[in-house]
Parts: structure tokens; sequence; C-alpha cells
């Protein structure tokens, strides 16, 4: 049942942000094309600057509207008008917790690699085609001390962290329903409130920042020593982990318990 649920989210979710993506993408050509043009052909400022506008809006667009998208369809499916239609298919609480959480991730990775096949399209057509080549000789030259454990670790800890932010935005929804007025503003005072208590207690056990990176220069090429499976990276890791856990057991309580369809 949850991968016919996710299905189902991913088509809902994708016929908004799918537009977006090839949106950003045509620009992000677009404005690499311009860049790469003659410089003293007429108008050539104003092109520059109505393209780089563009491209920032569709970006800021992009960016802002996975958060919406994530936000939406779990206050509309759940606790909004297809609430009922919802709750009345064969699953538990926990699959529809599960879904509206992996679709976050799946809708939280594509976002970034759509920006960053959009930078790529961007300086490709500046650098050259011929010069692509040259750059990527350049960037395997660079000699990064991480291990194939430390690659699993970065993106166990991108998923854990990005998890617990959709878990943190769920359970802010969920709580903003137990009022029956100005849900919204209680949902987000409920964000607030949970992001200030993050902050506080990983501040006061000393992981509030990444200092474990050290730079050192060999050969005229960068040396990165990053070291993963340190406490100041994987305990903000941990901690995402644990403050997860506890948004997942409000939303399910208040979903099981306190549900207040509109």
């Amino acid at each position: 049942m949850l991968g016919k649920l996710l299905k189902y989210e991913i088509r809902a979710v994708g016929r908004i942000m799918l537009p977006l993506y090839a949106a950003l993408l045509i620009l992000s050509v677009v404005f690499g094309a311009v860049m790469a043009s003659d410089q003293n052909m007429d108008m050539y400022k104003t092109i520059i600057a109505f393209t780089t506008l563009l491209l920032v809006l569709v970006f800021t667009i992009v960016a802002i509207m996975t958060l919406v998208m994530i936000v939406k369809r779990f206050n509309k499916n759940i606790y909004g008008s297809e609430g009922y239609l919802t709750l009345t298919v064969p699953a538990s609480i926990a699959t529809h917790i599960w879904n509206k959480t992996i679709s976050a991730l799946i809708w939280f990775f594509f976002s970034e690699i759509a920006g960053v096949f959009a930078l790529v399209f961007m300086m490709v057509p500046v650098m050259g085609v011929e010069n692509v080549g040259t750059a990527f000789e350049m960037i395997r030259k660079v000699k990064v001390d991480i291990t194939p454990l430390d690659v699993v670790s970065i993106i166990i800890m991108a998923v854990v962290i990005t998890g617990s932010l959709a878990l943190r935005i769920y359970a802010s929804i969920s709580v903003g329903h137990l009022v029956s007025r100005a849900q919204n503003v209680c949902g987000i005072a409920a964000f607030i409130g949970f992001t200030i208590v993050e902050a506080v207690i990983l501040n006061i056990f000393g992981l509030d920042s990444f200092n474990n990176v050290t730079m050192s220069i060999s050969d005229n090429m960068p040396e990165v020593g990053m070291h993963v499976l340190t406490p100041q990276l994987l305990g903000p890791c941990f901690f995402a982990l644990a403050f997860g856990a506890i948004y997942y057991v409000i939303t399910w309580g208040i979903m099981k318990y306190r549900l207040n369809l509109q």
C-alpha cells in the first residue's frame, strides 16, 4: 500500500514541480547562451539583467514551491478537503506519514539535482564545450580524503536531516490543527517553536557548527581533509534522528487521537 500511495503522491506533486524544473533548465541554457554571446551587441546589458532576474526568480520559485507542496499536500491530503477520502484508504496512519516523508525526501533531492544541472547548463556555454573536459580533469585531480564509508555517512546524514525537517513540518501542521481557529498561524508558531528548541539543544551540546574541515595546499591543488565520522558531524545527525522520532510520534498521536478534519 505504501508503494501505491507514494506513486499517487509523486504524480500529484510532479504536475507542479516538473514544469518548474523544465523552466529552470531552459532559462539556464538561455542565460548561458546570452553570457557567451557578443558583449558588444545592442542591449547586451539589458538582456543579461532581464535573463538574470528571470533565472533568480525561477530558482526562488522552485525552492519555495518545494516547501509549499510539501506543506500543502500534507495539510490538504490529511487535514483538509481530501482528508476523509485519504483516511478511508486501507492503510495505517504510519503508512500515510511515511508516504509523505519519503515523497518530501524525493522532491528535495530532485530540486537539488535540478539546481546542479541548471548551474552546469549555465557554465557550459560560457566555458565552451572544448573546455568542459579540462574542467572535469582538474576536478578529478583534486585529492579528497573521503572513504566509501564517509560517502555513505554523508548520504545517511542528508536523508536523516532532511527527513527530520519534513517531520517537523508535519508535526507543526498537526499541532496547528489542534485548535479550531487560526490553524495556519498556530502551525507556523509551532514550527518556529520546534526550531528554537532544536537550536537551543544543539547549542547546549556544542553541535551548532562544523569546524572539522581543514584545508591545505599540495602540488598547487587543493587537498581537503574531511573526516565525516566525527562527533561534530555525526552529533547533529543523531539529534536529527531523535527529533525526527519525536515529531513522528507527535504527528502520529494527533492523527490517531485528535484528528480534526475540516
